[in-house]
Parts: C-alpha cells; sequence; structure tokens
C-alpha cells in the first residue's frame, strides 16, 4: 500500500518494535493484518484512538509463540554450538596458519606492551597510596617576585609551625623536618650508619606510623630521645630484638651523644616519598643552628593535618596569607599553599603558584601509548579479517540457508577473535615472564609479579575478552551482512564503504606509528641536547663528597692540603649547597637603587676562592675571592642574572648587603645553570663564608679518575673511620635530575619499536592477502610482457598511497603535542624538519621491505602456474 500525506501512518515505534521481535515466518501475515486494523479504526474511530489500538495489539503480541528468542535461545547457548564453533575455529588457524600467526604475534606484542605500561602506571600510582585521605598534606610556598615571576618551592621557615598551630584552627597538627642524612650510631662490633631525619614528635602522629613497641611521648619531653625503625632495631640489635627491652635504651651517636629509644615504629612503605629509619627531635637541630628559627631562612619542610570536614581550598585560603601577616621582621609577599601528600610523587611541576603536573604526564603518555598499541593490533585483526571474508562467504552462506540467524553468525567469528586474543595474552604472559627483569633495571623499579595470582588472571582474562571483542567486532557484524544467495555464488565483492573503511583503519595505524616514531626522536633530540649543552661550568671530573664531621672552617685545610699533594688530584673547593640544584636562597639582599618594596630571590652560594677554578666557572668581569685577602669575607661575586635584576651597567664595586654582612661585588661571573633546565637560570650571589659549608668538589685530572678515586678513599678512612666512604660524580647527578625523562625516553623507544613491527606485521598479512587475490592478473600481465617493476608497482602503490596520507596526518598532530612536551623545558631543542622527515624516511623504508619481499615473490612466478589456477 502506498500511502500518500493524507493517508493515516500507524506509530513508527511501535510498528518498529513489532518487526523487531516477530518471528520471520509470521511477519508479513501479522503485519498485513495489523495495518489494515489500522486502517479501519482510522476511519470509524478516528487516528487517536486507532493508533492507542495499534500500540495495545502490538504490546499484546508480544508473547512466547512468536517473539524470536523462543526460537533463538537454544542455537545462542547451548554447550554442543559452542563446542562445534570452537571446532570449526580451531579448523580455520589450522588452515590459516600465517594468518592466524600474524594476528596472534601482533597481538602478543601490543598486549606485552600494554602489561609492561600497565605495571609500570601502577607502580607510580603506589606512591603515598598509604595515606588514606587528603587531609595529610605538604605546605608549599609562593613568592611573588616584582618582575612577575612566581616561584614556588617546599622551603619553608621553622617559626611556621608554631603560628599555623596557635593562630588558624584549620590546622589540626604540623610537623617540622628537613631533610634525610646519613647518620651514624655507636655499637659494640663498630658503628652502624642509618638514614635519619630531624623531626617534631607531630611527624608520627600526621602519618599515623604505628608503632610495634613504645610511642612518641617521650621526645615531646626530651629532646635527647630517638625514634627508630623496624630495621633498624634489627640490624642494631638482632634479629631477636623484640624479645629484649629496647624502649629507654640509650645508643651513641659518632660525635658520643646520648640518644634514649623512646619506641620503634614500622618500615615506611616502599612506595613513600618520605622515607627514614630513625627521628631524632628537631628541637635539637634549633639548638644546634639558632639562624634556622629566622622568619627569612627557608630551610625547613612543613606537613600538616587539616581539620576533618574542612575543604582542602578553604584551607588553603585561610592559611594563605600566614607569613604576610605573621613576619614580625620585614615585609615579605610569600604565600603558602597545602598540597596533598599522595600528590606530591605524581605533581610536582608548579606554574604560576599552582600545581601544573609533573610525573603524571608520562604517566598519561605512556597510558596513551598502551591504548594506542592495543588499537594498532587490533586494527590488523579487523583488516585482515575483513580482507579475507571471500573466503569464508560460501561458510556464511551454507549457515544461513540452513538457518542460522545473524547472531549466530556474530557469535561465532566473536568467537575466533577471542580465542586468537587468549592464545596472544598467554604468548604475552611468557613474554612477560621473560623480559621483567630487564623491563625493571631500565626503569629502575623493583616490580614483582604473581603470575597465579587471582588478580593478574583475572586481569589477563579481561584483557582478552576486551582486545578479542574490540578486535573481532567489526568483522563479525561484516560478515553476518552477507547476502545468501551472493554467498553461495562466491560473488561477495567489497563495497565501496567496506574498503574505505578498511584503507582507514590502515591510515590510522600508522598515523599513530608515525606519532610515536616522531615523539621519540624528538625526546631523543632533546635529551641529547640536555646532556650536550654547555651548563657553565665543567661536570666532567668532578666529584663532591661530604665534609661530614670536618669543621669547615678548620679541620677542611688540613684535609684540602694533603689532597693536593695526592695522586690523581687537581683542585679542591667547598660549597654549601650542590652546584646544579643550589637550595639556599634569599630575598634579603640591599643593594643600591633597589625599589621600596620591591622583591627579589637569589640563590646563595658559600664557598672558598677555590671555587672558580675548581668548577672551571667563567669570570666575566671583576676578579676572584683571595685566601689572602681576609677582607673577602664580606665581598660578594654575582652572576650576570642577578646584574640584570639589580640593573647594575657597572657591578664591580657596587655595594650589597645580607644577612647583616655588608661588602662589595668584586666579580661577574658567567650565568650557569644552578637549577634543571626546566627553569630559567636563577640570579645568584656567591660568598666567601667557609663555615656555612658541607660539601667538597674534587676535581680529577684527566685520565687519573681511579687514582683520584684511591687518594680520596684513604683520606677518608683518616678523616672519618667511622663512615662508609661515599661520593658522586657530577655528571652522574646532572643525569638523576632527568631520571623520569630517561626512563621514558627507552620506554618510548622500544614501545615504538613494537608498534613498528605490529603494523608492519598487519601490511604484510594484507600484501600476502593482495597478492593471492592478484595471482591471476599477474599472471596475465606477465603473459603480456610486464616487467617485474611494474608487479611491484601493482602491488606496492596503493599501501604507499595511505602510508603517504598517514604522514601528512601525523605531521601537524606530532608537532602540536611535542611542542606542548617542551614547554616543561626553559631551555629545548628546536623541532627541526628533518626530524620529520626522518620519521617519514624511517616509516617508508620499513615498509617498503615489509611489501617488497612478498610482492617479489609474487611478481617472480611462472605466469603459467599463476593462469593454471584458475583453468
Amino acid at each position: 500500500m502506498k500511502s500518500s500525506d493524507k493517508t493515516p501512518t500507524p506509530p513508527r515505534f511501535f510498528l518498529k518494535f513489532f518487526r523487531w521481535f516477530c518471528r520471520a515466518s509470521f511477519l508479513e501475515d501479522i503485519e498485513g493484518d495489523l495495518l489494515e486494523r489500522f486502517e479501519d479504526n482510522s476511519k470509524h474511530l478516528g487516528i487517536r484512538k486507532a493508533k492507542w489500538l495499534f500500540a495495545k495489539d502490538t504490546i499484546l503480541l508480544f508473547r512466547p509463540g512468536i517473539i524470536k528468542s523462543s526460537e533463538n535461545y537454544d542455537t545462542l547457548n547451548s554447550s554442543g554450538m559452542f563446542k562445534n564453533y570452537s571446532k570449526i575455529a580451531f579448523r580455520v588457524f589450522r588452515k590459516e596458519k600465517i594468518f592466524t600467526g600474524i594476528n596472534i604475534i601482533g597481538l602478543a606484542l601490543s598486549l606485552t606492551c600494554s602489561l609492561f605500561i600497565y605495571l609500570w602506571v601502577q607502580n607510580e600510582l603506589k606512591y603515598n597510596s598509604f595515606i588514606s585521605d587528603d587531609r595529610v598534606c605538604s605546605v608549599k610556598s609562593n613568592s611573588f617576585y616584582t618582575n612577575g615571576n612566581i616561584e614556588t618551592g617546599s622551603n619553608i621557615p621553622a617559626p611556621l609551625k608554631t603560628t599555623l598551630e596557635e593562630k588558624y584552627p584549620v590546622v589540626e597538627k604540623a610537623a617540622l623536618t628537613d631533610w634525610a642524612n646519613p647518620m651514624i650510631f655507636k655499637k659494640e662490633t663498630g658503628n652502624f650508619q642509618i638514614k635519619g631525619i630531624h623531626a617534631s614528635p607531630e611527624i608520627f602522629e600526621i602519618f599515623e606510623f604505628s608503632f610495634l613497641k613504645g610511642g612518641v611521648q617521650r621526645m615531646y619531653e626530651h629532646p635527647e630521645t630517638i625514634a627508630i625503625s623496624e630495621s633498624f632495631a634489627e640490624n642494631f640489635f638482632g634479629a631477636d630484638w623484640e624479645k629484649a627491652n629496647i624502649i629507654g635504651k640509650v645508643i651513641y651517636n659518632n660525635y658520643n651523644e646520648p640518644r634514649e629509644i623512646t619506641g620503634v615504629f614500622a618500615n615506611i612503605p616502599d612506595h613513600s616519598t618520605l622515607r627514614f629509619d630513625c627521628v631524632v627531635p628537631f628541637e635539637l637541630k634549633l639548638k644546634a643552628r639558632p639562624w634556622l628559627q629566622h622568619w627569612g631562612n627557608f630551610a625547613s619542610l612543613m606537613y600538616v593535618k587539616i581539620v576533618d570536614q574542612i575543604p582542602l581550598d578553604e584551607a588553603n585560603e585561610s592559611i594563605r596569607m600566614a607569613i604576610i601577616d605573621n613576619r614580625p621582621d620585614e615585609e615579605t609577599t610569600e604565600e603558602i599553599f597545602l598540597q596533598p601528600f599522595r600528590e606530591l610523587h605524581l605533581y610536582n611541576t608548579y606554574e604560576n603558584g599552582q600545581v601544573a603536573g609533573g610525573r603524571v604526564q608520562y604517566v598519561r603518555i605512556m597510558s596513551m601509548a598502551a591504548v594506542l598499541i592495543l588499537i594498532i593490533a587490533s586494527i590488523n585483526f579487523m583488516n585482515l579479517a575483513t580482507a579475507r571474508s571471500t573466503r569464508r562467504s560460501k561458510e556464511t552462506g551454507i549457515r544461513k540457508t540452513l538457518g542460522a540467524f545473524k547472531a549466530s553468525i556474530r557469535f561465532q567469528f566473536l568467537l575466533e577473535s577471542i580465542f586468537i586474543a587468549f592464545f596472544a595474552i598467554l604468548v604475552a604472559g611468557g613474554l612477560v615472564i621473560i623480559l621483567l627483569p630487564s623491563f625493571n633495571e631500565l626503569t629502575e623499579v623493583n616490580i614483582q609479579l604473581n603470575f597465579f595470582s587471582a588478580k593478574f588472571i583475572l586481569i589477563s582474562l579481561g584483557f582478552s575478552l576486551g582486545l578479542g571483542f574490540l578486535s573481532g567486532i567489526y568483522p563479525a557484524f561484516y560478515m553476518a551482512s552477507f547476502s545468501p544467495t551472493k554467498s553461495l555464488k562466491g560473488v561477495i565483492k567489497h563495497g565501496v564503504n567496506n574498503v574505505v573503511i578498511r584503507k582507514g583503519l590502515v591510515v590510522f595505524q600508522f598515523f599513530i606509528t608515525i606519532v610515536m616514531i616522531l615523539g621519540t626522536l624528538i625526546i631523543y633530540k632533546q635529551l641529547l641536547y640536555i646532556q650536550n649543552k654547555n651548563i657553565g661550568i665543567d661536570k666532567e671530573n668532578l666529584i663532591n663528597v661530604y665534609m661530614n664531621d670536618m669543621d669547615p672552617a678548620k679541620d677542611y685545610l688540613v684535609y684540602r692540603d694533603k689532597l693536593l699533594r695526592m695522586p690523581g688530584i687537581e683542585s679542591v673547593t667547598t660549597a654549601s649547597t650542590g652546584l646544579l640544584n643550589i637550595t639556599n636562597s634569599t630575598s634579603d639582599p640591599i643593594w643600591d637603587g633597589k625599589l621600596e618594596n620591591e622583591l627579589q630571590e637569589f640563590d646563595i652560594l658559600s664557598t672558598d676562592p677555590d671555587f672558580i677554578k675548581t668548577s672551571k666557572l667563567i669570570l666575566k668581569e671583576g676578579r676572584n675571592f683571595d685566601w689572602s685577602i681576609t677582607t673577602d669575607t664580606a665581598n660578594f661575586i654575582i652572576n650576570e642574572e642577578a646584574a640584570k635584576v639589580m640593573r647594575m651597567e657597572d657591578p664591580i664595586g657596587q655595594d650589597l648587603e645580607f644577612w647583616d654582612r655588608k661588602g662589595k661585588i668584586i666579580g661577574v661571573a658567567k650565568d650557569f645553570h644552578n637549577h634543571s633546565l626546566h627553569t630559567p637560570i636563577k640570579p645568584m650571589i656567591i660568598r666567601y663564608d667557609m663555615p656555612m659549608t658541607w660539601l667538597i668538589f674534587i676535581r680529577t685530572k684527566a685520565g687519573e679518575t681511579q687514582e683520584a678515586l684511591a687518594s680520596l678513599e684513604s683520606l677518608h678512612k683518616e678523616f672519618h673511620p667511622d663512615r662508609e666512604f661515599s661520593y658522586r660524580f657530577t655528571d652522574d647527578v646532572y643525569q638523576w635530575y632527568y631520571q623520569s625523562e630517561m626512563v621514558v625516553k627507552d620506554l618510548a623507544l622500544y614501545f615504538t619499536i613494537f608498534a613498528i613491527i605490529i603494523s608492519c606485521l598487519g601490511l604484510l598479512g594484507l600484501i600476502i592477502y593482495s597478492s593471492e587475490q592478484r595471482t591471476k592478473e599477474i599472471g596475465i600481465r606477465k603473459a603480456l610482457g610486464a616487467s617485474v617493476t611494474s608487479i611491484l608497482q601493482l602491488l606496492c602503490k596503493d599501501f604507499l598511497l595511505l602510508i603517504s596520507i598517514s604522514l601528512v596526518l601525523a605531521i601537524p598532530i606530532s608537532y602540536f603535542v611535542m611542542q606542548h612536551w617542551l614547554e616543561n623545558f626553559a631551555y629545548k631543542t628546536n623541532m627541526s624538519w628533518w626530524l620529520f622527515a626522518v620519521a617519514g624516511a624511517i616509516t617508508f623504508v620499513i615498509s617498503i621491505i615489509t611489501i617488497s619481499g612478498n610482492a617479489i615473490r609474487a611478481a617472480l612466478i611462472n605466469p603459467t602456474d599463476s593462469l593454471r589456477q584458475y583453468e
């Protein structure tokens, strides 16, 4: 019946619903009756009531004798059918070994990459997760400078602790700490060295560290006390320490100072950014170094626990002005904010006074890489399955003719893809077992995996089902859509939509691969730039050791004179901080021309007159400190950046004052990178102040590193017989600052190689299939005189065109993504055009190698043999 605009039509929703549930054998007859009844009702009862009755009739017809599910249930769910489909799947796998192998290998490689990324990401996410809520926070400071810069740091003035506890109700408890350092304690069998911190006793209550014996209360009353970890107790007192009464026992450090043990706490979890094995009250440090109690000395760390039910934003707003409102000596602009302790490992980068990311960016990058690699492998499966669909068209046609429903055919092909994914996960599990030790070494972690745990098995099964479903869903629906008549005649042709989709998947697959290649190349170029950059000092052949117990103004000079007479030593100096991350800073300096209320932070480096020579820092103007000029202890050397922010065209001889010391600027040194390349060079003041130093830097003679280390070790035994000999090369420290980037660089390289292999496996499968499909065409062309070169062009041109499209699409996306990544560095390489050319060349060369082997084999087949196959 052909309807016009005036002819009433039944409710479209209920008509579609009826067609969906009605059994095929009843559909035509019942639908005709329903439409006739609707037309008759429309004439006599009105359109509105007719539509209501049509809906009622449709719902009444929804019953077991008519709906499809009643006849499909056994077909889709019987164990016999499952066994039948399983047998068919394994027969197909045996018959098409090459394509099955390509799919399994591709999926196995992608799953291996994804499992390793999953393990690495889980390891990163574990850090600080032992804290159950966001009430435990680290206190950060924002320094606002006149030039508009905002610098965020972890250093806090010690007086802030009491102020927060007494004046700010949002703070429940606060604790001061310092950075963990080696501490030495005497025992009968020799000295015992352990990592410890000075901290106020509240540290245990804030973090809720549990005590196995004793407690923390006595630390509030008596500062000459110590709390030790379980491992400290075991190593110091023996494995049976729990049987001994060690609470109240007094132990002595290497200065022969007594420390009464107040408690033994459980070992700090491995995945914690706060690590120590013993705690000495912070009060002792304040007594030894009273200058730490100055509001202008940002040299302590602080953790707080905010009051329950107080939102973090509200707490931050409450304490933000705590330093500004309470510093008694001068005006300042430092504001503070709280960052949840759980975020410290992943979120350690700040911009404009706000948390802006950090290691979490690499977690996201790696997670995205895992997803993309899985997608590449899934695309391989889809392409090969749909390309080879003509081989199984007759099978599909026969099944449909015998009464199989589309749902059962879809289930069959999905089951095959899930089987392949399951085999792939078994192969991937074996690869993970073999490669896990190398992966741990590469990433410098210690991941242990129980392959037979319920969690891992469930994750593996989940991966198998998810990947199998993702890979097989499109081929399953595509194969189920074949017409039975055309399938049985063997005239199935891939429609335009299918060809476009398959080509689009190839483009997308190589787009992902090229983006990963370009990303890896740019990461490598940036890290090569970092490694080779002249940072302003010579970091090669420069060793640093701790001064430990020496008096820097007396013992060090004896140590220095002896060391200079020993083999392998070129020069020696001392400093108050590491050279590549200067941690001492102040905004107190006063100079001629300083504006009222002008605030600018300067890095402070205390050293001796040999620093310029030992570090090979270039002195641009003026002179160095002189051992023979005693008044030089009141003078200063500044860097170029300091001269710039002070607006001094001729700094030599200018007055400079800070920390109750007035002097003259006697030299200007060229800038050197006193922090990582993530941040700009900061203004710095160098002063001749040996009592404030605690690190010794030794430059070795070229080629005599081992002799220099032997000299250092022998002198160490003379000056520090109680301490282990330890040292660090400055170039190793430099590399350590970019550890995250180094790990990501290596992971990106290996995963990109895997992505290339997976993509090329898919390309290989498609070229093999294309060669087989065009065997007769190739034979005819050769019989008519076509050359091997022309045959190669015939087989390869379409694939190379698709790869070219992928390259064109990948270049702008890669540029945008990597430009965003490079913004994390204040000093960065340029994304040269040749990087994109190299990425394209790598892709084309590997693709041509993949394609050409099979294409040449197809082109060299005797045309007689090719044509005979189709007689």
